[in-house]
């Protein structure tokens, strides 16, 4: 079992368009700030734009070589910060609940 968090600017076409898939599924959209369905496009250039905001992490949750998640940290203007986190629907349990754990871990120690 192994769990990865890679930065959606470093993943591959393939894996940005997993996580977009991810992003759009109906349960996931409802939850957001904006709730319309994301193009491609507009997915693909706010990925670019990750790259040059330092105040923004976004994650793949990678499990077994497969994206089963994200998870993401802002850090406002206002020195407020932000955190979200979702899965696909079908991922187990016990990893979602791990994934969240390390996250957290990171966030609190590492950020």
């Amino acid at each position: 079992m192994k769990i990865v968090f890679k930065e959606y600017s470093v993943l591959d076409k393939k894996q940005s368009l997993e996580i977009l898939e991810i992003r759009n599924l109906d349960y996931i959209r409802k939850n957001m700030i904006n709730d319309e369905i994301i193009s491609l496009e507009n997915h693909l250039n706010w990925i670019k734009s990750l790259r040059s905001h330092l105040n923004k992490v976004y994650f793949a949750v990678i499990y077994d070589d497969k994206i089963v998640g994200s998870c993401s940290f802002v850090k406002e203007k206002d020195l407020s910060h932000t955190w979200g986190i979702y899965f696909k629907s079908d991922t187990n349990p016990l990893i979602s609940s791990l994934s969240s754990y390390l996250f957290l871990e990171y966030l609190f120690f590492d950020l």
